[in-house]
């Protein structure tokens, strides 16, 4: 089993950036090098409506980083100075701490074996704090970083991890 500090230590010294909100309290942090990723055009089926054919018929271009971290169905704090949000937090509450952590490098990381707690240090000051949420299955992934040269990670409930390559991601 992998530990937790060594599935992060590839992002120890990079950037972060492209911190976005997806749905609910899940999120992605982008570290590294930006890449270029064009999606599509999709496949188009009678079921679509006039808006899902017109986006489906184009191109979408994507930036991600060497690595993303997608924190998931977990329990998590971001202080960054005096700003705090959490996964009880609305979209509007998560948008400032969002762009402060945006730039900041990571610095180091700390894992808490008991708790399953990984808290992420970065330079400006910002600390980005994930443990299992108490209300999901032990095998259900909590957070995962996934690599430009397709290597998946995810952090369990249960305080596993799994690892997945190329295809399998």
């Amino acid at each position: 089993m992998n530990k937790v500090e060594d599935i992060l230590l590839p992002l120890i010294g990079e950037i972060s950036w492209g911190v976005r909100q997806t749905h609910g309290s899940n999120f992605f942090i982008e570290f590294g090098n930006p890449n270029i990723k064009s999606l599509g055009p999709m496949q188009i089926n009678a079921k679509n409506s006039a808006a899902q054919i017109a986006r489906r018929r184009r191109r979408h271009v994507v930036l991600h980083g060497q690595w993303t971290l997608w924190v998931k169905d977990c329990s998590w704090a971001l202080q960054a100075w005096d700003l705090l949000a959490t996964n009880d937090s609305t979209p509007l509450e998560m948008e400032q701490p969002f762009l402060a952590l945006e730039g900041q490098y990571l610095k180091s990381v700390r894992y808490d074996s008991l708790s399953k707690a990984a808290t992420l240090i970065f330079d400006l000051g910002a600390e980005l704090r994930l443990w299992p949420n108490e209300n999901s299955d032990v095998d259900e992934d909590q957070w995962s970083l996934s690599s430009i040269d397709r290597i998946y990670k995810a952090f369990l409930s249960s305080g596993e991890i799994i690892v997945k390559f190329g295809n399998e991601v």
